[in-house]
C-alpha cells in the first residue's frame, strides 16, 4: 500500500529531521569489515591513520550503518573500494510527516504572451506569434490564444507539481481513494502583478487531502495583466511562512518557488504613492516603480526582501522566457548589465553550498523547459529533503578516475545517481512498517609506490582514502557528521633492470636484472675505455642516461633504482694539434712562417704578406699559390688548401713572364693626332714605332714632341723602356680688323627727318650669330633736289666695331641691314634682300705672327693703306605715307553673326531698340544676297569697316547715311561722328580698328526678276548686296519658328555633334480658290508635301539641358488648310532616348491682298490639342561617367570629438583602371563632396543623412546626390546664386579651402594676407585653412584662389586636416597600392597620394608622424547609395 502514494517517499527516503520517526538505534562500534593479507582496516584519528576498528559512537536515529571496505584487483597496487550506507525507518500510518511550500507566481500582462516565442504586441495589448514559432503561419499575423500563453503553461506546471507533492498519486498517476491522508503537505499559492494576493483556497491548504488538493488546483480565476511587482510576491510568501499553520515545520522543510517571465518593475514601500496600496498582515504598503523597467529602487528593494525570505525557507526561482533579457546591475552602479536570469539566480534564489550539487535557479526558454524545471524542483523537494552527503577524499599518492583529473575531494548526495539504492519494506507486529534503504558506491583506487609523499605504515600498507564522512540532519534539523572506516592496502614495490652500454649505445657492457627498488646501481667491471683517433684523445668521466654524452655521473653518485634504467659510458675528448710550415720556393731560406698548435681539420692560414720574387732582365715573377714540394710554378691559394690532419710544409710557387714595354703618344689641347697612339707588348730591342700625324686646331700651331717635359728632336731607333711622348701646340696672337667709319649710312627723304637709327649685322658665312653689330644715327636735313639727305658712319658706343682673327685663313662675311617696319621707309637700296659681301684674308709671318693681307667688299678690293677711306655706303629712301585709309568694308552676313564679339552684339541690340531691325544677308564669297518679303521698301544692313591710321594717331573718313553702332576696342580707340564724317582717334600705339555701322536703304526698286542692288562705297572700297523680293504667291512655312528640340544630358562626360531629325509629311490638304464670286475648296490628295527638319548640338555635358530649333521649311502656293504630321526619327545613337510623340499641325493659309499669310495655327499631340504655338521634342542623352569615382573606406571608431573621423586611415581616393592616379589632374565639386561625406564620423553622417536638396542640377538617383544633399544639410558646402551646384565643375582652390575651413569648429583663423585674396569672398576661409597649416601659397606671395585645384593638392590638404602624415617612404608598406604616375618618391606629393589611396593600420611616431603597420580592407559604402 505504501507505493500507492508518492507522498510516503518523503518518509521512506530518509531526511533526518523532516519527519518524526521511530527507528532502531545503532549504538556501539561499527562492525569490522573482512580483512586479508592485502587489506587492513583502520580509521583516522585527527590526521593520522591507525589500524583497528572505528568507534563511530551512537549513530543518529535512522542511520543503521556507515562503512567502507576494499579488496585488491588483479593489477598490482590497485584496489576496489566500496562505500555503504544503510538507513532504516519505522513509521506509523497516521502521520508520516509534513512540509510547507509557497508557489509565488507571475500574473503580469506579459504572461499572456506565447509560451514558445518572444511575442509581439499591438497598440491594444494583443499578443502575436513571431516568425519561426511553432504556432506561426507564413505571411499571417497569428494571435496568441489563451491555451498557447505563458499563463496556460505556468498553470499546467503548477498543477503537475502539486500532483506530485500531494502524495495522493502513485507512480502510475492513480489517485488514492482515501479522502484525507492528513500528511501535512501544505501549499500556499501567491500571485503578483502590479500588486499581489493569495489564491487556491486562501492561505495554507493540505494538498494530501482531497479538498485541499482541489482548492489548490482550481486556477479558473487566474488572469494576467499590469506590471511585475516581484517584491510584493516575496513579502506575501514571507508573511505566509510565519503563520501558525506551518510555524512548527523546520526551515529545511520549507520551500518557496518563484516563477517570473520578466524584470521587476514595481516594489512596495511604506511611503505614500498614488499607484495603489496593499495590506499584508497589519502593515499597509504602497506601490512604487515605473511599471516599465527595473529602476534602482525596484532592483534593491526586491533583492532585500528576497534576502529576508531566505532566512525562513529555501527559495527556488524559474525564469520563464526572459533569461537573456538585460537590466542595469545596480550592484555595479548601473554601469554594467545583468540578465534577468542571473538577477533571479544571484539576487533572489538560495545559493547552493560550495562543492555541492544543489540547484535553486532554473531558466526555462519555453513551456517544455518550464515543465522540466518544475519536475526537477519537485524531485528535489519530494525526494530530497536530502538523505545526506558523503564527503570522500584521496591522500597523496592515491589516485582514482572517478574523482576526475587533479581532484582529491568529492561530495556525493546519497539520493543521487552517484549511489546504487535498494530498499526493503516489511510490516511489524505493532501495525507499523519498517523500510531499510541501502546505498552503495564502488570505485577503484591506485597506489603510486614511487610517490615520495605516499603515507605508508612500517609494514608497507597505505591508507586507500583520506578522511571520509557522511553528513545528515538529526531531528532538530542540525547537521551530524559520521566518519567512515578507512581501509589500507598493501604497497607492492617493483624490481628493475639496470643496463650498462657503450657511449654510442651499440654495445651492451653489462645487464643487471632484478635490482631491488631503491638500491644503489653497481657496474661490476673495470671502467670502460675508448681508443684515441687522429682528432681527439678520450677520457672516461662517468655514466649518462643518454648516448654520446661527454659528461656523466660517477657510479657512486648515481641515484637509487626506482625504475628500469640504461646507463651509457661518457667520455670527455681533448682535441689534438699540428704544425704548418710556410717556406720559400726553393726551400733553402728561412721559413716565412711556422704555425704550431693548429687544430685537427682546421683551415690552414698564412698570416704574412704575400711572397714575392725579384724580376730579372728577362722575366718577371708572379706568386701563384702554395705547393707541397719546392720549385713549383703552380700552386693553390690558401683557401683552396686541404684541412689540417697532420704536420705539413708548404712551398711558395711563382710563374715566370717575359718582359714587354709600352710606348704611348699623347696630345695637349690645340691639335689632334691621327694614327696609333699606344703600342703595347713591345719586346726589349724591338724597332721603335712610327709617331702619329699631327693636325693643328684653328688658332694653334704645332710646337713639337716632349718627353718628361723635355722637347725631343728625334725618336730612338729601338725599344728599351716604357715611354710616353706628348705633342704640344701654341696659340697664335690674335689680330683685329677695325670697321669703325668704314661703312656709311646715307638717308634720302621727301621730308626732313632727324635722328633716325639704323643697324647692320656683320655675320661670318655659316655662323648663327653676328660677328659684329653697329648702329648709324642719321638726320636727313640737308636739302637735295626735291627732298633732303644726310649721312653718318656705322659705329658702336664703345668704338669696338671690329672683327678679331686668331688664325690665318680666308674669312667670308655678309653685311645686312635690319629692316623694322616703318611705313614709307625702304632699306639698303638695291641690296635689301641680298645684303653685301666682304672677304678678309689673314696671313702668317715669321714667328707665326698674323696679318691682314687683303679685304674685298662686294668684289671690290680695298686699299688697306687708306685709313680714312669708306669701304661701303648703304643708302635708304623714305617717302612719307599719304592720308590714312579704309582698308575694307564688308557687309555682316548670317554666317558672321555668331562670331561677333559680345560687346558688339550688345551695342547692336541697343541700336535695334532705338532704330530698325538689322537684316543680315546670306554670305556667298565676297558677294551677298538678302531675301525680303514681297512689298519691302527699305532695309537696314550692318557693315564692318576696317581702318588703318598708318603713322598717324587720328584719321577721318566719310560714309553717307551711315550710323555708327560699335567699335571692337573702345579703350584704345575713340570714334566721333558729325553727320557723314567719322573721326577716329588712336591711343597706346594702336593703328587699326574695326568699326560697325548700320545703313538704311529706302525706296528700293526691284527689276523684273525681283532683284535690286545696294552698294556702299568709301573711296575705292565697296560692299555690294543683292536684295531679292520674295514671290508674293509663295508662303514659306519656316518650321524653325515653332519646332524645337530640348535635350537633357545625364552622366558626367561631354557628348559632341548630336543630331536629330524630324520627318514632316503633309497628310491632307484642302486648297481654296475663287471661282466667280465663290470660294471653292478642293481636296488635294495624300502626302503632297514632305521634308525633313534637322536640329544640331555642337556639344552637351552631363547635367545640362539645351534647346535648339529644327531647321527646315515648306513652300505653299495656294490658300487653304494644310495638315502636317511630325514624327522624330530614331537615330540609333547609343545613350539617346528618342521622343516617340506624334504631332499634327493644321495651318490655315489665306490671301490678304496680293500675298499669302497664315490665318490660324493649331497643334495636336498624340490626338490631344496642345496650347500655344510651339512643338518641343524632349530627349535625353547619357554622356557616360568619368572613369574616376572617389571611393572612401572607413570603419569609424568614435574617438575624435569633431565632425571628421581622424582615427581610421582608410583610402578615400581610388586610382584609375589603367594603374594611374592622375595627381596633376583636376577634381570636381561632386568628387570633393563625396570624399568629405565619407570622411565624416558615423554618428555625424547618419544623423544628418538626407537625399533631398534644392539644387536644380543635382537630381535624385545621381551617384553624387546623397553626399551633396547631406553635406549641404550640414552647411559644409553651398551652391551658386542661380540655384545650381555644378557638380561636374572642377573645384577651385578657394572653394576647396572654404570646405575644409568649415570643419574647424573654433573658426579662429585670420584673413589670409596673400596679395590676391584681399577682398575675395573666401578670404576668411582661406585664412582659417592657412593658419591651421592646411594650405600653402606660392613663392610670389599669391594664393591663386580661382585656379582649379589639382588632385594632389586636394589630397595633401585633406591629409593635413585629418592629421595623416607619414614622415618618409620608409614608413609605408611594400604591399600597398602603387601608381605608375606616382613612383617618383622625390615628388612633393608622393607621400600624400599614397596616404590617400591606401587603407592601413598605423602607430604614431615622434612629432605625431605615423608608421604604417598593416594593410586593411576598404569599407563597403553601398548602404549610402540608395
Amino acid at each position: 500500500m505504501m507505493k500507492r502514494i508518492i507522498a510516503l517517499l518523503l518518509a521512506l527516503i530518509l531526511t533526518v529531521g523532516l519527519l518524526p520517526t521511530v527507528a532502531l538505534a545503532a549504538d556501539g562500534d561499527t562492525p569490522a569489515a573482512g580483512t586479508s593479507s592485502d587489506v587492513k582496516n583502520g580509521y583516522y584519528e585527527d590526521t593520522t591513520w591507525k589500524e583497528g576498528t572505528l568507534n563511530q559512537g551512537k549513530l543518529p536515529t535512522g542511520v543503521e550503518s556507515v562503512s567502507k571496505t576494499a579488496k585488491p584487483t588483479s593489477n598490482p597496487n590497485e584496489y576496489e573500494v566500496t562505500l555503504e550506507v544503510v538507513l532504516k525507518k519505522t513509521e506509523s500510518q497516521e502521520n508520516p510527516g509534513s512540509a510547507a511550500t509557497v508557489l509565488v507566481l507571475d500574473h503580469s500582462g506579459s504572461m499572456n504572451g506565447c509560451a514558445y516565442c518572444k511575442s509581439t504586441t499591438d497598440t491594444r495589448g494583443n499578443y502575436y506569434h513571431t516568425e519561426g514559432c511553432k504556432y506561426d503561419k507564413p505571411n499571417e499575423w497569428v494571435r496568441v490564444t489563451s491555451e498557447q500563453s505563458r499563463m496556460s503553461a505556468a498553470t499546467k506546471a503548477v498543477k503537475d507539481f502539486i500532483k506530485t507533492y500531494s502524495g495522493r498519486f502513485d507512480e502510475n498517476g492513480q489517485e488514492t481513494t482515501i479522502a484525507d491522508l492528513n500528511l501535512g503537505r501544505w501549499v500556499c499559492l501567491v500571485w503578483f502583478n502590479k500588486k499581489g494576493g493569495v489564491t487556491g483556497g486562501g492561505d495554507w491548504v493540505d494538498v494530501s487531502n482531497k479538498s485541499g488538493y482541489q482548492m489548490a488546483t482550481d486556477t479558473s480565476g487566474w488572469s494576467a495583466h499590469d506590471g511585475t511587482n516581484l517584491d510584493c510576491g516575496l513579502r506575501l510568501a514571507d508573511y505566509q511562512l510565519k503563520q501558525n499553520t506551518v510555524a512548527k515545520i523546520s526551515k529545511n522543510l520549507k520551500n518557496v518557488i518563484v516563477l517570473s517571465d520578466g524584470e521587476p518593475t514595481f516594489y512596495l514601500s511604506k511611503g505614500v504613492s498614488i499607484k495603489g496600496s496593499i495590506k499584508i498582515g497589519n502593515t499597509k504598503y504602497y506601490v512604487h516603480g515605473s511599471g516599465k523597467d527595473c529602476k534602482k529602487d525596484t532592483y534593491n528593494t526586491t533583492k532585500s526582501t528576497a534576502a529576508t525570505l531566505r532566512n525562513s525557507a529555501s527559495v527556488y526561482t524559474v525564469c520563464f522566457g526572459a533569461s537573456g533579457n538585460e537590466i542595469k546591475d545596480y550592484d555595479k552602479n548601473g554601469n554594467q548589465k545583468i540578465t534577468v536570469g542571473n538577477y533571479l539566480k544571484q539576487k533572489i534564489a538560495t545559493q547552493p553550498k560550495s562543492g555541492s550539487n544543489e540547484k535553486f535557479a532554473y531558466d526555462a526558454a519555453d513551456a517544455d523547459a518550464l515543465n522540466t524545471a518544475f519536475a526537477a524542483i519537485s524531485k528535489t523537494i519530494v525526494s530530497g529533503l536530502s538523505t545526506g552527503t558523503v564527503k570522500d577524499t584521496l591522500p597523496t599518492g592515491i589516485s582514482s578516475t572517478v574523482f576526475g583529473e587533479g581532484k582529491t575531494v568529492m561530495n556525493w548526495e546519497l539520493n543521487s545517481d552517484a549511489f546504487n539504492k535498494t530498499e526493503e519494506t516489511k510490516p511489524l507486529a505493532d501495525g507499523t512498517k519498517e523500510t531499510v534503504y541501502t546505498y552503495t558506491k564502488t570505485y577503484t583506487v591506485t597506489i603510486d609506490p614511487d610517490n615520495e609523499n605516499l603515507v605508508k605504515t612500517e609494514d608497507g600498507y597505505a591508507p586507500l582514502n583520506g578522511k571520509t564522512t557522511l553528513t545528515v540532519k538529526n531531528s532538530k534539523g542540525e547537521n551530524v557528521e559520521i566518519p567512515f572506516p578507512i581501509p589500507a592496502g598493501k604497497v607492492t614495490m617493483p624490481s628493475h633492470t639496470v643496463t650498462w652500454k657503450s657511449q654510442d649505445g651499440i654495445t651492451t657492457l653489462e645487464t643487471d636484472n632484478n635490482v631491488e627498488y631503491n638500491t644503489q646501481p653497481s657496474f661490476d667491471q673495470a671502467d670502460p675505455t675508448k681508443a684515441d683517433d687522429a682528432q681527439y684523445t678520450y677520457t672516461f668521466v662517468g655514466w649518462a642516461t643518454e648516448a654520446n654524452k661527454e659528461t656523466g655521473t660517477l657510479e657512486a653518485d648515481l641515484p637509487p633504482v626506482t625504475d628500469d634504467v640504461t646507463y651509457y659510458a661518457a667520455f670527455s675528448k681533448t682535441a689534438r694539434t699540428y704544425t704548418v710550415t710556410w717556406m720559400p720556393q726553393d726551400g733553402q731560406d728561412t721559413a716565412y712562417e711556422t704555425d704550431t698548435g693548429v687544430a685537427y681539420n682546421a683551415r690552414p692560414s698564412y698570416d704574412g704578406t704575400e711572397p714575392t720574387k725579384a724580376a730579372d732582365a728577362e722575366h718577371t715573377y708572379t706568386f701563384v699559390g702554395w705547393a707541397t714540394t719546392p720549385n713549383q710554378t703552380s700552386g693553390s691559394a690558401v683557401d683552396a688548401l686541404p684541412n689540417v690532419t697532420a704536420d705539413v710544409t708548404y712551398y711558395a710557387a711563382f710563374s715566370a713572364t717575359k718582359q714587354t714595354y709600352t710606348i704611348r703618344f699623347e696630345t695637349e689641347a690645340g691639335g689632334t693626332l691621327t694614327g696609333t697612339t699606344e703600342c703595347t707588348g713591345l719586346s726589349h730591342g724591338a724597332d721603335f714605332p712610327a709617331a702619329p700625324t699631327t693636325t693643328s686646331n684653328v688658332g694653334y700651331y704645332f710646337d713639337g714632341w716632349y718627353k718628361d717635359n723635355t722637347k725631343v728632336t728625334s725618336f730612338p731607333t729601338t725599344v728599351t723602356e716604357n715611354a710616353t711622348y706628348t705633342a704640344k701646340w701654341l696659340s697664335y696672337n690674335s689680330i683685329n680688323l677695325d670697321l669703325t667709319g668704314k661703312i656709311q649710312k646715307t638717308l634720302n627723304s621727301d621730308v626732313e627727318l632727324s635722328n633716325q637709327s639704323f643697324t647692320i649685322n656683320v655675320k661670318q658665312t655659316g655662323a648663327e650669330a653676328a660677328s659684329a653689330t653697329a648702329t648709324a644715327t642719321v638726320s636727313a636735313t640737308t636739302a637735295s633736289g626735291t627732298g633732303y639727305t644726310g649721312s653718318a658712319p656705322f659705329q658702336t658706343a664703345t668704338d669696338e666695331f671690329k672683327l678679331t682673327f686668331k688664325a690665318p685663313g680666308t674669312y667670308n662675311y655678309s653685311i645686312v641691314e635690319e629692316q623694322p617696319v616703318r611705313p614709307g621707309m625702304t632699306y639698303d637700296d638695291g641690296f635689301a634682300t641680298t645684303g653685301h659681301t666682304m672677304t678678309v684674308v689673314v696671313g702668317e709671318g715669321a714667328e707665326h705672327a698674323l696679318s691682314i693681307t687683303s679685304v674685298t667688299v662686294d668684289s671690290k678690293s680695298i686699299d688697306l693703306t687708306a685709313t680714312d677711306a669708306t669701304w661701303l655706303t648703304i643708302t635708304n629712301t623714305y617717302t612719307e605715307p599719304k592720308e590714312p585709309r579704309v582698308v575694307s568694308k564688308t557687309v555682316v552676313t548670317t554666317n558672321m553673326v555668331d562670331t561677333l564679339p559680345p560687346s558688339v552684339s550688345s551695342d547692336i541690340e541697343a541700336f535695334k531698340n532705338i532704330n530698325n531691325d538689322i537684316l543680315y544677308p546670306v554670305g556667298n564669297g565676297e558677294a551677298s544676297t538678302l531675301e525680303v518679303p514681297y512689298g519691302t521698301k527699305s532695309v537696314t544692313l550692318l557693315y564692318k569697316i576696317t581702318v588703318n591710321a598708318g603713322t598717324k594717331t587720328s584719321m577721318q573718313f566719310e560714309d553717307v547715311g551711315a550710323e555708327r553702332v560699335s567699335i571692337v576696342d573702345d579703350d584704345d580707340v575713340d570714334v566721333s561722328q558729325v553727320k557723314d564724317t567719322f573721326t577716329v582717334q588712336f591711343y597706346r600705339g594702336v593703328t587699326t580698328a574695326d568699326i560697325y555701322v548700320a545703313k538704311t536703304y529706302t525706296n528700293l526698286v526691284f527689276d523684273s526678276n525681283g532683284e535690286c542692288t545696294v552698294e556702299n562705297a568709301i573711296g575705292n572700297v565697296k560692299a555690294t548686296t543683292t536684295v531679292k523680293e520674295k514671290d508674293p504667291n509663295k508662303l514659306y512655312i519656316n518650321f524653325a519658328d515653332f519646332v524645337k528640340k530640348e535635350l537633357t544630358a545625364t552622366g558626367t562626360k561631354t557628348a559632341s555633334d548630336v543630331d536629330f531629325t524630324v520627318d514632316v509629311k503633309e497628310f491632307k490638304t484642302v486648297i481654296s480658290s475663287i471661282q466667280g464670286e465663290e470660294e471653292v475648296n478642293t481636296y488635294a490628295g495624300e502626302q503632297l508635301l514632305s521634308t525633313t527638319l534637322n536640329a544640331h548640338f555642337d556639344s552637351i555635358t552631363g547635367g545640362e539641358t539645351k534647346t535648339a530649333p529644327f531647321n527646315g521649311s515648306i513652300v505653299v502656293e495656294h490658300a487653304g488648310t494644310y495638315s502636317f504630321e511630325l514624327t522624330e526619327e530614331d537615330g540609333q545613337r547609343t545613350g539617346v532616348t528618342y521622343d516617340d510623340s506624334t504631332y499634327k499641325v493644321y495651318v490655315y493659309v489665306k490671301r490678304e491682298g496680293d500675298k499669302l499669310v497664315v490665318g490660324s495655327f493649331n497643334i495636336y499631340k498624340d490626338g490631344r490639342s496642345v496650347a500655344g504655338e510651339t512643338i518641343t521634342f524632349h530627349n535625353t542623352i547619357d554622356t557616360g561617367k568619368d572613369d574616376y569615382y572617389p571611393i572612401i573606406i572607413p570603419t569609424i571608431i568614435g574617438k575624435d570629438t569633431g565632425m571628421l573621423n581622424k582615427t581610421d586611415h582608410f583610402a578615400y581616393v581610388i586610382g584609375y583602371p589603367d594603374g594611374t592616379v592622375h595627381p596633376n589632374g583636376q577634381i570636381t565639386r561632386a568628387e570633393v563632396a563625396t570624399i568629405f561625406f565619407r570622411l565624416l564620423r558615423d554618428e555625424v553622417r547618419d544623423g544628418a543623412f538626407t537625399t533631398s536638396n534644392t539644387y536644380s542640377d543635382v537630381a535624385y538617383g545621381k551617384w553624387y546626390n546623397n553626399p551633396i544633399s547631406t553635406m549641404s544639410a550640414l552647411g559644409i558646402i553651398t551652391g551658386y546664386p542661380d540655384g545650381t551646384f555644378k557638380p561636374n565643375k572642377p573645384i577651385t582652390r578657394a572653394e576647396f579651402a572654404a570646405i575644409a575651413a568649415r570643419f574647424d569648429e573654433t573658426q579662429s583663423g585670420k584673413s589670409a594676407t596673400f596679395s590676391d585674396v584681399i577682398g575675395h569672398w573666401a578670404a576668411k576661409e582661406i585664412g582659417i585653412a592657412y593658419y591651421n597649416d592646411w594650405i600653402k601659397g606660392y613663392p610670389d606671395g599669391t594664393f591663386k584662389p580661382d585656379q582649379n585645384i589639382t588632385r594632389a593638392e586636394a589630397m595633401t590638404l585633406i591629409n593635413r586636416v585629418l592629421e595623416r602624415k607619414p614622415e618618409s617612404p620608409a614608413d609605408l608598406l611594400t604591399n600597398m597600392n602603387k601608381w605608375t604616375d606616382n613612383m617618383d618618391t622625390s615628388k612633393w606629393y608622393y607621400l600624400d597620394v599614397q596616404e590617400a589611396t591606401n587603407s592601413h593600420g598605423y602607430t604614431r611616431k615622434t612629432f605625431n608622424y605615423e608608421l604604417w603597420r598593416q594593410m586593411l580592407p576598404d569599407p563597403d559604402w553601398s548602404r549610402y547609395e540608395r
